[in-house]
């Protein structure tokens, strides 16, 4: 787990063994913290993203060697929320993340030289594009970015699946892509869950590059936060539902493993808030795995 701690100006690990909860400090430094994002990669190396908004820079640290290092990422303008970050097999990092003073989405990534990273816009055309950024990595390493355009209120996708990235809108039929969340799975497809902030309602697209196919989760749950995930053909959502019945405010799963979604809660004592990150993740054998669900309260 990784997460920001606000009182001691702090990112966070905390990681469970069979002795227990553990956690370290990664980093010290006032500002820190906000939109930590994290990812396991090759040799159990965790990597972590986050914002530091007493510069306006984008920072990364991973604890290779048992040591956390923090450096650097980008620090031109005012960048790094919303980051999203994905590993490949190779161990390469990549990250997705939002330039808020020119409003366009950024990419930075150190498969050419490991640990020195590079970055650079790869969506400025749209008006305001990159915020709620979401990255996944497919079987040959190409990089997919679910994101929000803030003034067409759009879904867009961009892609190097091709070579040159490319950009792409998914759903505008409302306000829709808030929220979202990407996944790739084995067949080719990319899946997205976001939220359509005028109904209130959790969306859902699958498809690939130029195609894509869109529709809401359910009609009657609200959702604020979604998180998707896949398992070979089997896909998962998961969201933040809220209705006026008797499990307000509760953590939803829907699990896809045919041609429709099958919906139930996941937590029915605790209200939620911001699901957002690794909500959906997997433990044990491909052949007996177990869904796990991370959620984090409000007081």
């Amino acid at each position: 787990l990784a997460y920001q701690d606000v009182k001691n100006k702090t990112v966070r690990h905390a990681w469970r063994t069979n002795q227990g909860w553990f956690s370290e400090v990664v980093e010290t430094k006032a500002g820190i913290g906000d939109f930590v994002a994290v990812s396991g990669g090759p040799g159990g190396i965790v990597h972590m993203a986050y914002y530091d908004a007493s510069t306006g820079d984008l920072r990364y640290a991973n604890n290779d060697g048992g040591k956390w290092t923090p450096v650097v990422v980008d620090a031109t303008n005012d960048v790094g929320q919303f980051v999203s970050i994905g590993v490949y097999a190779s161990g390469a990092v990549h990250l997705a993340y939002l330039d808020y003073t020119n409003q366009d989405l950024r990419y930075a990534t150190d498969e050419s030289s490991p640990g020195t990273f590079a970055a650079k816009t790869i969506e400025g055309a749209v008006n305001a594009a990159g915020f709620y950024a979401s990255l996944g990595l497919d079987n040959n390493g190409k990089v997919h970015i679910s994101h929000y355009e803030l003034v067409g209120s759009d879904l867009l996708y961009t892609t190097n699946l091709g070579g040159p990235w490319k950009t792409e809108i998914v759903d505008q039929a409302g306000t829709v892509g808030q929220y979202t969340s990407i996944a790739t799975s084995a067949s080719g497809n990319v899946h997205i869950a976001y939220v359509n902030v005028d109904t209130s309602m959790a969306r859902f697209a699958v498809g690939k590059q130029g195609t894509w196919v869109t529709s809401q989760l359910e009609t009657i749950q609200k959702a604020t936060a979604t998180v998707v995930a896949t398992w070979g053909t089997e896909v998962y959502v998961a969201y933040n539902s809220q209705n006026n019945g008797s499990y307000y405010e509760r953590v939803r799963l829907g699990t896809r493993k045919g041609s429709s979604f099958t919906y139930e809660y996941a937590d029915r004592g605790v209200t939620s808030e911001w699901c957002q990150g690794g909500m959906v993740g997997w433990t044990g054998p491909r052949t007996a795995f177990a869904t796990r669900l991370a959620r984090v309260v409000l007081p």
